[in-house]
This record gives structure tokens, C-alpha cells and sequence, in this order.
């Protein structure tokens, strides 16, 4: 109950009781693995020295206060037993620092609440270790990891069931890792727009997001345990340049993990690499046929995921993506083995009627398949194409997909390219061999698609002039006009482009079968 203080160093490799006042000195107190620090009566301590834990330290009565030079680096487990009642701590100088460094846990055990307060300066918690809400409430009232935007930048938080982890602030950005379990609660995460980290729901524990801005951007993982569901009441993105992940365990036929978007989801951004990862756990062995909806969207689901992690049953049966409607991404059991890569059996760029690259494919890719994975190149400039220009549309029953470029392209020479890597299976097992290539042009007004714009043209839309309907690009219906009129727009479009041509370039004139043969397309 005195004053330790000195420039010495002390080191504990047994058991050391402090019961009140302070551990003062410049000299460095340390908690050897083996040793144990007991904070187990009511006085209050008051750390005025760097102290650090390789082993345990245990605070359970008085309060505990930080003064100048007050570190307490935590390297080992400190667990905090509020059985007695509720605990505080703060700080009474400037820069204290509480550090649960890489390695240290921090145990909030019992069911009472343990405190950390900014007081009348502030004391700052670092948690890069592991934080453990193992009963009653933290409250990390203090300077933490959180920036001051709101940004939880690192750590991990394990919040078990009937807890409570409460921060200073909403988080609307977070960089760690936390886990819920159960009824546990962390209120601050209500608003989170941003998961950079991961956001883990385990023994049923259910989170309900309403996020900064209307829309939850997922660039890390989701992890979602059987009976827990991931509530965002807004719209939802998948982006960022690392890879967000989706990963949602299946226990039984009515036992799995579930995200509910009350508005549209976006499972896919220029940026990102998205993965879907569907686990089995327990044993479960679902029946041929089963589904889960583990995926619902309010108004759509638009896109797809990079890559899916789903394999075989237990009885060797396949897991495959699949999106029952425009609103759902389900899992459902094929039958084994896994189905061999795909293929693309046609290519076409369509003119007549409509600006489009049409693919027909062997077998149904629309669970991987998006926007992105279609690159197209001005093949006159080398500058690509944004992202924006075309929509993507599937049809399951002929397996056709269809980039529809629904802004006009500037008159030149373009190649469209998917690398075989970005087309899989319902199985997700994807394409190989080398890239698959389209080129095609755009010039306006070329009628005969010649690349040249001239006489030829022109008489065509003369002898149609006039015509209301049924006509197309060939017989002089140049804008495209719903109706297939030929008239005043289609001459005026001629015009504008008149003498315009482009220039020749090589492509590949061999036939489709023989660009297979030679393994141009696979």
C-alpha cells in the first residue's frame, strides 16, 4: 500500500499484490511470463511508470488511475473481474497510454461494468492485441483506435453473448475485427457505412446496419454464422482494392447465416475482386435439389462475385451459386462430380438492330459474370473504355449474355476482352486457356459497314426515306429509332459523319473453330 517508485527495474516472475497508491520511477516494472500482477482490493492505484505484461495481471476492486508517464503495455492477458462491482479507470496526467499490443488480451469478465474515462485528460486505450467482452459492459469512454472520423483502425473485439462493448463514438469505418455472439451488442456499429475489416455474427447473434449516407460498402469480410443475420437498411456495395468477402455458414435446412438488404445490392465494383464463400459446418449433408436463399436484396441484386468457394457435400454432391430471381443469390446442391470449365460456343458484336457484344456460353456462368469482366480497348487509341459505357443482361434459359452499350461509342476501331479467369461455372469453377477477344468498329452512318461513309450510304437511306417501320441499320436506319423508321435523323446522323472512314487493322479471319483449334479461345 506505500509508494514504489526509483529508476530501477522491477521484474515479477511470482506474484505481486498491489493493493493502493503508486508504482512511480522512471525504472521499468515487468510481469514475466511466468508472474502475476493482483490489483484485488479497493485502494486505488495509480501507475506512474512503464509497466509492462508478459504474463497476467489481474484487476478486480479500486480504482485504477494513470498519472505522467503512466504506460501500461499489455503484452500478455490483463483480465478485469467486475464480480465486486463496477471498476474505472483514467487518467490524472497528461498522455497516459493503456496498449494491448499484438499478442496481449484483455479479459471484461463478470457482470458488472469496467470503465475506461477520459476524466480531465484523456486516456488513450490502443488495441492492437485482442479485446474479449466475456460478461456484463465495457466501456472504452477514452481516446481508442477510433480516428477522429470514426474510423476503427485495428484491433479484434470478441463480444460474447449478453455483453456489451460501448465506444466513445459511432463508428462509421471500420479496420478490426469484430465478432458478436449471441445477444452481445455494440451499439457504435448502427451507422457503419464502411467494413474494411470484418464483421462476424456468431450463435445466432443478428446486427441491424443503417449506414452514413444510405449505402453499406463491404470492402472486407462478412462473416455470418448459422441463425445470424446482417440487417442493412439502405443499399449495399461490394468494393475496395482488396478482395470483400461474403462468408455465411449452413447448418441445416433452416439453420443458416443470411444478409437482408432492404434496398438493392451491388456484388461487384471495377475496383474489387469479390468472393463468395457458402460453408457447411456440423456435418450437415443437405439432400440434391436443397437451396438457401443466403442473400436477399428489397429491390435487386446487380453483378456478380469473382469467385466462389463452395465445393463438395459430405456425399460429394456440388455447391453452386445460383440466382433464383433478380432479388437473390441462393446456394444451391447439384449433382457430382464438379462440372467441367466453361466454354464459349458463339461471339458476336450485333449492329442491325442495337449496339451489343453477344456471348452464348456451354453451361450458366451468371453467377460470376458482371460488367467488369468485359474490357473494352480503342484499338486507335489505346485507351480503354469506361466501365459505365454498357449493362450486362443474362438469359439462364439460352445462356446468353449481352453487353448492351448504352452510350454511344465514338466512331473508331474497339476489342473487347474477358480473361478466361473472370468466367466460372454455378460451381464456380472457371474458364482457362488465354483471353477471349471480340474486335469490332463504330462509325456512324456506315450503312454497308464498309468503315467508310460515302455515296454508297447515302443511297440506302434514299431508296428507304420515309419508311415508319421494320427497318434496320442496313436498310437505313442509322440512329437506331425504336420504331425502325428511316426519316430526317437518320439523314442528319449520315451527314454529320460524312466522309469520315477508319483505318484497316489485322484481325483474326479464321474461322471460329480454327481460333478454338489453335487455342485462341478456349
Amino acid at each position: 500500500g506505500g509508494t514504489f517508485s526509483g529508476a530501477g527495474n522491477l521484474s515479477i516472475t511470482g506474484t505481486f499484490n498491489w493493493n493502493s497508491n503508486a508504482m512511480a520511477g522512471t525504472g521499468l516494472t515487468t510481469v514475466a511470463g511466468t508472474g502475476t500482477l493482483k490489483m484485488i482490493t479497493g485502494g486505488t492505484k495509480t501507475l506512474q511508470r512503464h509497466l509492462v505484461n508478459n504474463g497476467s495481471v489481474l484487476w478486480s476492486s479500486g480504482q485504477l488511475s494513470f498519472s505522467t508517464a503512466g504506460v501500461f503495455d499489455n503484452n500478455g492477458t490483463f483480465t478485469i473481474d467486475t464480480a465486486g462491482g463496477n471498476l474505472n479507470a483514467y487518467g490524472v496526467a497528461s498522455t497516459p497510454l493503456l496498449n494491448n499490443n499484438v499478442g496481449g488480451t484483455i479479459r471484461k469478465v463478470s457482470a458488472n461494468a469496467a470503465v475506461f474515462n477520459n476524466n480531465a485528460v484523456v486516456l488513450q486505450v490502443n488495441n492492437f492485441g485482442t479485446e474479449r467482452v466475456e460478461g456484463g459492459t465495457l466501456f472504452l469512454n477514452c481516446s481508442t483506435n477510433v480516428a477522429g472520423t470514426g474510423f476503427l483502425t485495428a484491433g479484434a473485439y470478441r463480444v460474447a453473448t449478453g455483453t456489451l462493448l460501448d465506444f466513445l463514438t459511432a463508428i462509421p469505418t471500420l479496420g478490426a475485427d469484430i465478432e458478436i455472439g449471441g445477444t452481445g451488442s455494440v451499439p457504435d456499429l448502427a451507422t457503419l457505412a464502411t467494413n474494411r475489416g470484418r464483421v462476424g455474427l456468431t450463435s445466432g447473434a443478428d446486427l441491424t446496419l443503417t449506414p452514413v449516407g444510405g449505402t453499406f460498402v463491404q470492402e472486407g469480410i462478412v462473416d455470418l454464422s448459422p441463425d445470424s443475420v446482417l440487417t442493412v437498411t439502405g443499399s449495399m456495395r461490394l468494393d475496395g482494392t482488396s478482395q470483400p468477402v461474403v462468408r455465411i455458414e449452413i447448418a441445416s435446412a433452416t439453420s443458416f447465416g443470411k444478409l437482408s438488404v432492404s434496398g438493392g445490392i451491388d456484388l461487384n465494383s471495377p475496383l474489387s475482386t469479390s468472393r463468395f464463400d457458402p460453408d457447411l459446418v456440423g456435418g450437415f449433408d443437405p439432400a440434391l435439389g436443397a437451396r438457401f436463399d443466403v442473400i436477399v436484396a428489397g429491390t435487386s441484386v446487380v453483378n456478380a462475385f469473382d469467385s466462389f468457394q463452395g465445393g463438395l457435400t459430405p456425399s460429394g454432391r456440388v455447391l453452386l451459386a445460383t440466382r433464383p430471381d433478380a432479388k437473390t443469390v441462393a446456394v444451391e446442391v447439384g449433382p457430382g462430380p464438379l462440372p467441367p470449365a466453361p466454354h464459349v460456343l458463339t461471339d458476336v458484336y450485333e449492329f442491325e438492330t442495337r449496339e451489343a457484344i453477344v456471348f452464348t456460353f456451354d453451361t450458366n456462368v451468371s453467377a460470376f459474370l458482371s460488367r467488369k469482366d468485359f474490357s473494352i480497348v480503342n484499338r486507335d487509341t489505346n485507351v480503354a473504355v469506361s466501365q459505365s459505357i454498357g449493362t450486362i443482361s443474362y438469359n439462364q434459359a439460352s445462356n446468353q449474355a449481352v453487353l448492351l452499350l448504352t452510350a454511344a461509342l465514338p466512331n473508331a476501331n474497339y476489342r473487347m476482352t474477358i480473361q478466361s479467369g473472370d468466367i466460372a461455372n454455378a460451381a464456380g469453377v472457371p474458364a482457362s486457356g488465354t483471353p477471349i477477344t471480340l474486335d469490332f468498329f463504330v462509325l456512324r452512318g456506315d450503312v454497308n459497314r464498309d468503315k467508310r461513309v460515302d455515296f454508297d450510304d447515302l443511297l440506302v437511306i434514299a431508296q428507304n426515306y420515309g419508311a415508319t417501320s421494320g427497318k434496320t441499320l442496313s436498310t437505313g436506319n442509322v440512329n437506331y429509332s425504336a420504331d425502325g423508321a428511316v426519316g430526317f435523323d437518320d439523314l442528319l446522323l449520315l451527314a454529320q459523319n460524312y466522309q469520315a472512314s477508319l483505318p484497316a487493322l489485322r484481325t483474326d479471319s479464321r474461322t471460329r473453330a480454327g481460333r478454338i483449334a489453335d487455342g485462341v479461345i478456349d
